[in-house]
């Protein structure tokens, strides 16, 4: 369902990826502990030697490893900032949110233009529940970074919190994320969005009309003729519905025969199929 992608546990796997260390094959990662413990054990007072521990550490989910690591990195002197938002990465990966808020906030006070790190403390807020502050923080990240290869997730998680917050502001949601896109380019991320909270909104029209555009944008539009179909049925207005299911399967139809066998292709042709004999018994959805 769309409205999944507003789910704060999703935001926080997508910040938490955002902001890991290069990517490492298993192996190659142990070399470098392997190799960090080499250096450390002849030169322990080396601070960004323990936060580049820490740092691999908390990619492979091993966060008290990580925290005793920046510990030693702040007896080793550690610039506060930086081991401030080390220290939040690692307990957001802990999934201890009001901690990883209090240390991000404080790396913040001495370095307001980290937007990695105001990101972060976003991610923690929404945690916490405290939406609109959330929504300011990535704001500013997207202020601080626009060019940033992780803006498109900070621009949704921006749309998010405007949507989650009590009262909820689902028109400045949409809003930001069309903006961002206007911006930022148009990431799969903004339109599914928006679409999402369209869909929530109660805006069927405006929803089929931004299908409408998805479709059209791309190579491969069965999956959206597919979802335009099933929010018609969902809008109770069988006789359209009917007739884009149709197109659907008219669409998937003409596929080269190894694109139709595809699992992904016979999913939504099955999907497709079910819901015409659905309709045809006068079925609701």
């Amino acid at each position: 369902m769309p409205g999944s992608l507003f789910r704060s546990s999703a935001a926080l796997g997508i910040a938490l990826a955002l902001c890991a260390p290069p990517a490492l094959a298993h192996g190659a990662l142990e070399d470098r502990l392997a190799e960090l413990d080499r250096t450390l054990a002849a030169a322990p007072a080396s601070a960004p030697l323990w936060i580049e521990r820490a740092s691999l550490l908390r990619a492979e989910g091993r966060t008290d490893e990580a925290l005793a690591d920046l510990e030693r990195a702040q007896r080793a002197g550690a610039e506060p900032a930086t081991l401030g938002r080390e220290r939040g990465l690692v307990l957001l990966e802990a999934h201890r949110p009001a901690q990883a808020e209090a240390a991000l906030a404080a790396a913040l006070a001495s370095r307001p233009g980290d937007a990695v790190a105001r990101a972060a403390r976003a991610t923690a807020l929404e945690a916490l529940g405290r939406h609109r502050e959330a929504a300011t923080e990535y704001a500013r990240a997207l202020a601080e970074a626009p060019r940033s290869p992780a803006a498109p997730e900070w621009g949704v998680g921006h749309a998010r919190a405007l949507a989650e917050a009590t009262p909820g502001d689902l028109d400045a949601a949409i809003r930001t994320l069309d903006e961002a896109a206007a911006h930022l380019g148009a990431a799969p991320a903004f339109a599914q969005a928006a679409l999402a909270l369209e869909i929530r909104a109660g805006r069927t029209d405006a929803a089929l009309a931004r299908l409408a555009r998805l479709a059209r944008a791309t190579a491969r539009p069965e999956g959206f003729l597919v979802q335009r179909a099933e929010l018609l049925e969902r809008a109770g207005r069988s006789d359209e519905a009917a007739a884009a299911y149709g197109a659907a399967l008219a669409a998937l139809e003409d596929l080269p025969p190894a694109r139709r066998a595809t699992p992904a292709a016979s999913r939504l042709a099955a999907r497709a199929r079910d819901a015409v004999a659905r309709l045809a018994r006068g079925e609701a959805r």
